[in-house]
Formats: structure tokens, sequence, C-alpha cells
């Protein structure tokens, strides 16, 4: 028969071990939240900064039409010479 001690010792073991077996699975579920939650945040950025990049790029266009079409008669300055 088995000593009563190895008993009470494996099935400490055990416990502890299940405690550790939950909080393990614990912590991965939690990065794998987190990790969801940063990836999201990622495309929420990438997004509007394609759109403000769009943005941009549509205004620059839109003023250089309009400048072409007044005609640019910005007149060069000379320098002074002393």
């Amino acid at each position: 028969m088995s000593d009563p001690s190895d008993e009470r010792k494996n099935v400490a073991r055990r416990t502890a071990q299940g405690h550790f077996t939950a909080s393990d699975q614990r912590d991965a579920l939690a990065r794998e939240v987190q990790e969801k939650q940063r990836a999201k945040i990622a495309a929420k950025i990438a997004n509007l900064r394609s759109l403000r990049l769009a943005k941009e790029h549509a205004e620059k266009q839109s003023a250089g039409a309009a400048n072409m079409k007044t005609g640019d008669k910005r007149i060069p300055r000379k320098r002074k010479e002393d």
C-alpha cells in the first residue's frame, strides 16, 4: 500500500498544477483579447491615415488646378545688390 503522506503530496501537487493551468489559460485568453484590440486599433489608424492622405492629395490637386486656371501671376523678386 502507498504511504498516506505520498498520497497527500500527490493531491496537493495536482491541485497546485490545476491552479497554475487555469492561471495560464486566463493569461493566454487575456493576451489574445489584447492582441485583437491592438490589431483593431492599428487597422482603424491605417484607415484614417489613408483617408487623410487621400484628402490632402485631392486638396493639392484642386489647388494646383485653380492656380493653372487663374494663371499664376506671381513675379519672382530680384535680389537687391548693394
